[in-house]
């Protein structure tokens, strides 16, 4: 009897109201119809068929976050007018409420649910969404390389899927070679294997491998000749992985390269980086020792009435010099040379002989001499070993006494009279 009362007062009491009012009075505004639709990006967005409801998937795990703001809302009212507006200035301008049946804490379960937004006259839309299994992929194993140890193996998962895997068993292993591990789904309630469509409680395994250690093929050191015997050194070579076989070692510099055999000790955990594990071969030589070049110390030296040695420094027992001496003034020339050409080199890497000219030039005496007891200096540059003085006693007559650079020393030498010649001898 109450809800008929309520609607005879609607349908007859409140249209009479407006017709009476006088003066053509506007009637009250009210909400006649909302419509509610979800702007949010981050939902897998589908629009229903048959309504206008929205309807929201998204996979188990993903967070569900009940904001007003990623909500629009299309209110109708009965004067025909509409409008547009946030679920934010809904719920403050229109009296519009919200309520939801979702769990969100901690995982929303996979199910279906709802948001329903309401007027305070009982209108009301709703929007659906559903939480679906979330679709495990399949973990990657990880690349893992033979290092002598036992290796445990490491996976690659897909973002966040980690926490809704268990490893449960795998092999531990030190060899080259393949093996498995087995993966459980943590959940396989809402959980499902995405490979395997729905099928959600079997255990999946997964392969993972052990690769051979790849080594460079080792290269030969620079080995210089020293005259005596020279191991062969390699870079790269490790005598634990591998060994030798053919010339090892060497003590001259040869025309043919020497040959030696390189053989991995392991072959079924290493290779080489060609993936091939047979023998190398390698070539190697000694490298000829670098002699600097013999070089002079000053062209020129004097002459002193003796056999001298040429001016020449950096020499080494096997360079060979010609025309190492010499002893009256003239202009030499020596020729260098290696004596092993084939175990040495010169620094710039040639070998040719080459030739260093020096000279002996005449010697310049200074002496002092006193003539009636006057000091005075004299000078020769002669080859011979006597000074002409008659045109000095031509010019300075008077006794004559001939001393060395100190004038207080023992006298140098005799004036020899013979045969009218005036002549000193030192």
């Amino acid at each position: 009897m109450k809800k008929i009362s309520l609607l005879l007062f609607t349908l007859i009491i409140i249209p009479c109201l407006y017709l009476f009012s006088g003066c053509g009075a506007t009637p009250p505004t009210y909400i006649t119809s909302i419509s509610v639709s979800y702007n949010a990006e981050y939902f897998h967005y589908y629009t229903a068929q048959g309504n206008h409801n929205d309807y929201i998937n998204i996979q188990y795990g993903e967070d569900i976050a009940i904001d007003p703001k990623d909500f629009d809302v299309h209110i109708t009212f009965n004067d025909q007018s509409s409008t547009t507006v946030n679920a934010i200035t809904a719920i403050a301008d229109y009296d519009i409420s919200i309520s939801h049946n979702i769990p969100l804490i901690p995982t929303t379960p996979v199910g279906d649910y709802s948001i329903q937004f309401s007027t305070t006259s009982c209108l009301s839309d709703t929007i659906d969404f559903c939480v679906t299994h979330r679709m495990i992929e399949l973990p990657v194993a990880n690349p893992l390389t033979y290092n002598g140890d036992t290796i445990v193996p490491t996976f690659t998962f897909a973002p966040g899927d980690s926490d809704f895997l268990e490893l449960v068993e795998y092999d531990s292993a030190v060899n080259v070679g393949n093996y498995s591990a087995t993966f459980a789904l943590r959940d396989n309630t809402n959980c499902s294997w995405l490979t395997f469509g729905d099928n959600i409680t079997n255990y999946r395994v997964v392969e993972w491998s052990i690769s051979p250690l790849a080594y460079a093929v080792p290269t030969p050191a620079t080995m210089t000749y020293t005259g005596g015997a020279i191991p062969l050194e390699l870079i790269g070579y490790d005598d634990t992985k591998m060994a030798l076989s053919g010339t090892t070692t060497a003590t001259t510099v040869t025309a043919t390269p020497n040959t030696t055999t390189i053989t991995l000790l392991d072959t079924t955990n290493t290779m080489w980086e060609d993936e091939s594990i047979t023998p190398k071969t390698i070539e190697w030589n000694i490298t000829p020792a670098r002699l600097t070049k013999p070089s002079l110390q000053q062209e020129n030296i004097v002459y002193n009435q003796s056999e001298q040695n040429a001016p020449i420094i950096d020499t080494h027992p096997n360079i060979n010099i010609t025309n190492m001496s010499g002893t009256n003034c003239a202009e030499y020339t020596s020729v260098v040379s290696l004596i092993d050409s084939t175990n040495y080199t010169w620094n710039d890497l040639t070998t040719t002989p080459f030739e260093l000219i020096w000279n002996i030039v005449p010697a310049t005496h200074t002496f002092t001499y006193t003539v009636d007891n006057t000091p005075l200096v004299a000078t020769y540059g002669t080859m011979q070993s006597e000074v002409d003085f008659t045109q000095l006693k031509a010019l300075h007559p008077g006794e004559w006494s001939f001393y060395s650079a100190n004038p207080d020393t023992t006298p140098v030498g005799d004036v020899n009279n013979n045969g009218g010649a005036n002549k000193l001898f030192l």
